[in-house]
């Protein structure tokens, strides 16, 4: 809770909704001991919630049902095979909410339930999948942690609760400093970008992105974006000069990186907005997953990083409410979490080129 308001993850709000349809996720029970379980190859992704790519590996979060606490999926770029399945006890690996790499590992933010402000964060090997560290002390300062970046040796946090952003060395998960950057907000800090030299925080209670000098730690300052369409802003990354912010109510927002000017609002109808929660730019075009919050089934849209025209939308039956994508080459990986056609989830491989389906991992 934060300022009398609890805080509670778009994801958090998928698992009591399948909560409520019985939806259970029958996949490999935890004994509750080990770090890290049997690897399994049979996927049935719940609510995956987040992607990350290593090498020729593919690594999900899937943020689980009402039955299930959730796990993380590796699988193949090369052939979209399940390569294993990672359940680790309840107070580890429960509720994933994001997944970023770094280096050769992974690194997730566990949020362990909706009611408390706690969670935890994990490095998995990305070679194996073995468990390297668990980063869940008090005095680690981290609160609900619900977004990650990382950026050379350092790993930013966005906490969900506390209203501050920790950093803290990816190497090894040590401390390095929790930075307040409370003023004049609320809390509920849930997307974030790193370039080296700054990192860009959403803040989705009140519609604005904040710029933190990554070497001082000290605010360089606070973009309100006003426009209706960009309420509820939560996905955002960095290319070069510019950022791009989602807005849930449907809306992108390019902003500059030097002078923090806004350049382009861009919520075109004709950009089939609906629900964007996450963004990635590779190369000239810049994609955006739609939850598909008013449509019931989810787009991705295409647009040129150049000037925000529309390149493509793509709309496949296959792409059930998009909620993460990430970008390798000539490939683009989608994670559906199918929630509002009430499916189960799964993740499509297309071509970036031409937005063509090359396959379904599920």
């Amino acid at each position: 809770m934060v300022d009398g308001k609890v805080l509670i993850s778009r994801s958090l709000c998928r698992k009591l909704f399948f909560g409520l349809l019985l939806i259970c996720n029958p996949l490999l029970i935890a004994d509750g001991h080990s770090a890290v379980a049997t690897p399994t190859r049979i996927a049935k992704f719940a609510l995956p919630d987040g992607i990350a790519l290593v090498g020729s590996n593919g690594w999900v979060a899937d943020n689980g049902s009402a039955s299930d606490n959730g796990d993380v999926t590796e699988f193949s770029t090369t052939s979209g095979a399940i390569e294993q399945i990672i359940k680790a006890p309840s107070d580890q690996i429960d509720a994933p909410s994001a997944i970023s790499a770094s280096g050769s590992n992974i690194w997730i933010a566990v949020v362990a339930d909706a009611g408390a402000l706690a969670g935890n964060l994990i490095e998995l090997k990305g070679s194996n999948g073995s468990l390297e560290h668990v980063i869940n002390s008090p005095a680690d300062e981290i609160s609900s942690p619900l977004a990650l970046a990382v950026s050379g040796s350092h790993l930013w946090v966005a906490n969900g609760g506390g209203g501050y952003v920790t950093e803290l060395n990816s190497s090894n998960g040590s401390l390095v400093r929790a930075i307040d950057i409370q003023r004049d907000q609320s809390g509920g800090f849930d997307g974030i970008a790193a370039n080296g030299s700054s990192v860009w925080v959403v803040n989705i209670n009140n519609d604005s992105v904040t710029q933190i000098n990554a070497l001082s730690g000290r605010i360089i300052r606070i973009i309100h974006l006003w426009s209706n369409s960009l309420e509820g802003s939560r996905g955002i990354v960095v290319n070069g000069s510019y950022v791009w912010v989602t807005g849930s109510q449907g809306g992108v927002t390019e902003i500059n990186a030097v002078s923090g000017e806004v350049v382009r609002v861009i919520d075109s109808p004709e950009d089939e907005f609906d629900g964007p929660s996450s963004i990635a730019v590779s190369g000239s075009e810049v994609w955006v997953a739609n939850n598909g919050n008013n449509t019931g089934s989810g787009t991705v849209t295409v647009l040129n990083v150049s000037n925000g025209s529309l390149v493509r939308i793509i709309d496949s039956q296959r792409d059930e409410s998009p909620g993460a994508v990430a970008i390798n080459g000539t490939h683009v990986w989608i994670a559906n979490d199918g929630l509002d056609i009430g499916s189960d989830g799964n993740v499509t491989e297309l071509n970036a080129s031409n937005g063509s389906l090359v396959r379904v991992v599920h």
